[in-house]
């Protein structure tokens, strides 16, 4: 079972923190990231979801798809801060 990360450590609005996946789960994050907004997008590791054109019901399939590949729990909305500040 994997545990939850610490508050400190959850994500910002990034797709991924790159530094922080391994290699393939950046890739995969990243293509997740694709699917939602429809079209290829360039490899922005620091990029937020909103300049990547992800939008709250983006966001909500994005979690999804993290969930259904990495396990269900890992991420939520309120680990991911506000889309537009």
């Amino acid at each position: 079972m994997c545990a939850q990360q610490p508050s400190s450590e959850k994500m910002d609005g990034a797709a991924a923190p790159a530094q922080k996946l391994a290699p393939a789960n950046v890739h995969k994050v990243w293509a997740m990231c694709q699917n939602v907004v429809g079209s290829p997008i360039e490899f922005v590791p620091d990029a937020s979801l909103a300049d990547l054109g992800i939008d709250e019901l983006g966001l909500a399939e994005l979690l999804f798809q993290i969930g259904q590949e990495f396990g269900e729990g890992l991420v939520s909305v309120e680990d991911v801060s506000p889309l537009h500040a």
